[in-house]
């Protein structure tokens, strides 16, 4: 019997977009071209997990029009499921538009296992049950340091998969489903094309905007956990205007916030992540093709080359001059 869950490999411990890789595929290199990333490997390892366990799966959106699914795990239950999916659908068409509507973040129609797949446990108990089995299994290492962070951050994700409880997720449904499924779809997208790392600029750029213009708040600042800090909240597109007014201390060159960790990382820095992705994205006018500035962006990121040289490269502009046109479009936002 063939034994999927082999194929899930560690990517990173904790960031904006934190977790495993579920899809079963080995990264390419680029110049050979895109390889398809499933969530197949992810449906498969659940299967197998509730087999053994003698666990329910209870499946939603499986005949809904789109993109995502929900498995709701051993007797789950999740009242928002439907709003989570019309949210996570709504990310995924805005992604589309603005890397030039070219539909590298679906697959081909009718095929199930392009979908982006939702594990939901009901909580920490079960999904730190989940964590075990993995681990018996020789999948996942042994927690690292004096705290086992997978289970106190009770999620994990990869490409085109998001793992976490009904309970964390029901705290802000849309926001919650936005932020998982744009990160998922970054990570398939970079897996696809050979590199496994992702720009957290890009990601937290990307989910925070369309946190903004769809719930009108950003309240998911990293895949791991909900905002908490005030200073993380409000309109802030005019807290970086205001920060670059006041020539505040915090404030760092583009170059500086294409590379940012998010180890410790202060909500101002956050906001700068943000504005300059948005900037980016709104640079590139969401023309459709080939010819669009932010899909040509990520594909070059995804080629190994960094952020700060593929900008140059795809836009024309590098600092200091990228600062100084960051400096006029963010204090003109409104």
């Amino acid at each position: 019997m063939r034994r999927p869950y082999r194929a899930i490999a560690l990517l990173s411990a904790v960031g904006c977009f934190s977790g495993l890789s579920l899809a079963g595929e080995a990264p390419k290199p680029a110049d050979e071209g895109p390889k398809p990333v499933k969530s197949t490997g992810l449906v498969n390892i659940v299967g197998a997990y509730c087999k053994e366990k003698g666990l329910r799966i209870d499946v939603k959106g499986r005949e809904t029009p789109g993109h995502v699914m929900i498995l709701l795990v051993g007797g789950a239950s999740y009242a928002p499921a439907d709003k989570t999916i019309e949210a996570a659908n709504t990310a995924l068409k805005a992604l589309d538009v603005w890397t030039g509507s070219q539909g590298v973040f679906f697959g081909p129609e009718g095929d199930m296992g392009f979908h982006y797949v939702m594990v939901l446990f009901q909580g920490s108990a079960q999904f730190g049950a989940f964590v075990d089995w993995l681990r018996e299994k020789k999948v996942l290492p042994a927690p690292g340091g004096h705290e086992d962070l997978i289970k106190k951050l009770d999620n994990f994700n990869g490409p085109r998969s998001i793992i976490t409880t009904a309970e964390k997720a029901a705290r802000a449904p849309a926001n919650f489903a936005i932020h998982s499924i744009t990160g998922s779809a970054i990570a398939a997208f970079f897996r696809e094309r050979g590199k496994a790392s992702l720009p957290n600029w890009v990601v937290c750029g990307l989910s925070a905007d369309l946190q903004r213009l769809v719930t009108k708040k950003v309240l998911w600042s990293s895949i791991s956990y909900e905002m908490s800090s005030p200073d993380m909240r409000g309109s802030w597109s005019m807290d970086v205007a205001s920060m670059i007014r006041r020539r505040d201390k915090d404030f760092r060159p583009a170059r500086l916030v294409m590379n940012f960790s998010l180890i410790s990382l202060p909500g101002k820095h956050y906001k700068l992540m943000w504005s300059l992705n948005t900037m980016m994205v709104r640079s590139a006018g969401n023309k459709k093709g080939r010819d669009n500035k932010y899909l040509m962006l990520l594909e070059e990121i995804a080629k190994g080359t960094s952020s700060e040289d593929a900008v140059k490269k795809v836009y024309g502009i590098k600092d200091p001059q990228l600062t100084q046109q960051w400096f006029g479009w963010a204090q003109s936002q409104r």
